[in-house]
């Protein structure tokens, strides 16, 4: 079998037969039968264990050619939970994915898993703002002579803006409503000699998109659709790279701040969090098996803090979930050079060395980072409430709500996981459906 069929391609196995075929794995060390993984990977890894080897890629659908197995209902209820899958379950059986921060140890056909804590050296404050400040110019150094920056008129791809030097910069942003028009107006006010070129999105497109998307790895995210449309443009205008602001958000723990100590609530998450509502999840599967994977999964981190909410955000929704997605819509334009000033191991390490007040304080999210931007930005900038910047998905479902539910109806048939006996779509919510619609084509893809 002829594995290695790409360039780009991770892969490692202690099997004789592929000994001559190993690649590079970042971010891995591999000691005998033990696994040793970094605190950031730039890639999320699986590994399969058959009675005598392990083979580790990042390439799920390799894995699968090797191993043979079927879909995994456990990674499927975990799918829809997390919106991605995390240790210990993927969407196959047998394969499973590789946490960050993490020893695994392969004994015979089982895996000993061991997390470890990162231990902050706690930087003084403006130690840690030239720290940013050299990372942001060191990546903002990449741009090349015609950058294409993906501008939303928030914080964080305000930074990465103030670091581009370059008239010909071209700056896309996608408006689907008054609001976040006029964010972005009074945003590119401190940069005003910028070519504009507003991305004015037509939701009739996102069905057929999605219909038709290719899945690199298993994630569910809407924003796929927004991105994928700005990597079209950068390299439609034959731009020298694609500059993203995102990354602060989940390595500053944006979404969990507020709930420390009632993460592992089984009954808060599911209805807080869960991708898929109750409602439909339990229309889906039965309750006590989601119980199972969602306490199988959280039974590997504690919550007592900022940084233990950091490393589950990373392993769960950082490094497969926007990492899978960048990578997916990668392979539609090869030759688009991405840059993520914020996503990288570097900054991760600066966040880390924080102490919690300034990661997060009395309410305020991205603490630390507001106070870099008060160094280089007006008032305006850092004082900003943060905002969702995504298509408007309820005039998507408004638009092609028979075409939703006609594919939701059919597909949902086919993957034999579900329960069969009440699958009715009817009274579900607007965002539930879509989510459930961008939900099934990633499960069809992979089956």
């Amino acid at each position: 079998m002829e594995i290695l069929n790409s360039d780009d391609l991770y892969f490692y196995s202690n099997s004789p037969d592929y000994s001559n075929k190993n690649t590079k794995t970042p971010g891995l060390s591999i000691e005998n039968n033990i696994i040793f993984s970094d605190f950031y990977l730039e890639v999320q890894y699986f590994i399969y264990l058959d009675e005598n080897y392990f083979y580790i890629s990042d390439d799920i659908r390799l894995l699968r050619k090797i191993s043979q197995t079927n879909l995994c209902i456990n990674g499927i209820i975990q799918l829809a939970i997390f919106k991605a899958n995390v240790y210990p379950f993927s969407i196959y059986e047998k394969i499973i994915p590789i946490p960050c921060a993490s020893s695994l140890k392969v004994e015979k056909s089982n895996i000993i898993l061991k997390k470890y804590d990162f231990i902050s050296k706690f930087d003084d404050k403006e130690k840690s703002f030239f720290k940013i400040h050299s990372i942001l110019y060191k990546y903002m150094e990449k741009a090349g002579k015609n950058p294409y920056i993906m501008y939303s008129g928030g914080i964080d791809s305000s930074i990465c803006f103030n670091y581009i030097n370059n008239p010909k910069t071209i700056v896309g942003s996608s408006i689907f409503t008054n609001e976040q028009l006029e964010d972005v107006e009074n945003g590119i006010k401190r940069f005003p000699f910028y070519k504009k070129n507003y991305e004015y999105q037509k939701s009739s497109n996102f069905i057929e998109t999605i219909i038709n998307y290719k899945f690199f790895s298993p994630f569910i995210d809407l924003g796929v659709y927004d991105d994928l449309i700005h990597v079209k443009k950068s390299y439609e205008m034959k731009a020298t790279s694609l500059i993203n602001g995102l990354g602060p958000d989940e390595l500053m723990g944006v979404a969990y701040c507020r709930d420390i100590g009632k993460l592992q609530d089984f009954d808060y998450f599911i209805n807080k969090y869960s991708m898929l509502k109750p409602k439909l999840l339990y229309n889906l599967f039965e309750k006590e098996r989601v119980k199972f994977v969602f306490e199988e999964t959280m039974k590997n981190y504690t919550f007592d803090d900022i940084k233990d909410i950091i490393h589950f955000t990373i392993d769960y929704h950082q490094i497969p979930l926007q990492h899978g997605l960048t990578r997916s819509n990668g392979k539609y334009f090869p030759t688009v050079k991405r840059i993520f000033p914020f996503s990288n191991k570097e900054f991760h390490n600066v966040i880390l060395n924080l102490p919690d007040n300034l990661i997060y304080n009395n309410g305020i999210e991205k603490y630390f980072l507001r106070l870099y931007a008060k160094k280089i930005l007006p008032k305006n900038y850092w004082t900003k409430k943060k905002k969702p910047f995504d298509a408007d998905y309820y005039k998507i479902i408004k638009d092609n709500r028979e075409d939703i539910d006609a594919f939701l109806n059919t597909k949902m048939k086919e993957i034999s996981q579900f329960k069969q006996t009440n699958n009715d779509i009817s009274g579900i919510e607007p965002m539930d459906r879509l989510n459930l619609f961008m939900y099934i084509n990633c499960l069809k893809d992979f089956k």
